[in-house]
């Protein structure tokens, strides 16, 4: 009888553990990004480290200097310790380029931000205005060239037709 009882609060205790894994204590709480908008605090975190890391790629030349901004939030999450740790992964866009951005933003009791740590991916170079207007340039080079071809083609059957009038 006392086995039973023994199994059952081991198993209420486990069961209770597995439920309240998000909440560890000194552990990630993850947040959605409405939550992020919502609270200055992680909304600070959100934009100073992304500031940072665009920062230092245009500083190191991996990517031109224009104006960037967050896409989307992939992940988000905040660690109370002697201060707060935000963690996100983050879309950062421009009109040419795309980079996926990890990162830990550090704000301590005083409201002040700093980045603990860093890593990003230059995912996807997008074709940029210059592409697109020779795209656009062939585009209207065809369509000159099949407007002229067409004008040949009906010259030529005004000339036939000019001979049998001319044979008769």
């Amino acid at each position: 009888m006392k086995s039973s009882a023994l199994i059952a609060c081991i198993a209420v205790f486990c069961f209770v553990a597995l439920s309240t894994q998000d909440n560890i204590v000194g552990g990630y709480q993850r947040l959605t990004p409405k939550q992020v908008y919502k609270d200055d605090g992680a909304k600070g975190a959100l934009n100073f480290g992304a500031d940072k890391i665009i920062e230092k790629l245009i500083a190191l030349k991996k990517i031109p200097k224009h104006d960037y901004h967050i896409e989307k939030i992939l992940y988000a999450a905040r660690q109370v310790v002697a201060g707060i740790n935000y963690k996100f992964k983050v879309v950062i866009e421009n009109k040419s380029i795309q980079i996926i951005a990890d990162y830990v933003v550090f704000r301590d009791l005083k409201g002040k931000y700093s980045l603990s740590s860093s890593d990003y991916k230059i995912e996807k170079e997008k074709k940029d205005y210059k592409d697109k207007k020779d795209r656009k340039d062939k585009k209207d080079r065809k369509d000159k060239k099949d407007k002229k071809d067409y004008k040949d083609k009906k010259d030529k059957k005004d000339y036939k037709k000019d001979d049998k009038k001319d044979d008769c």
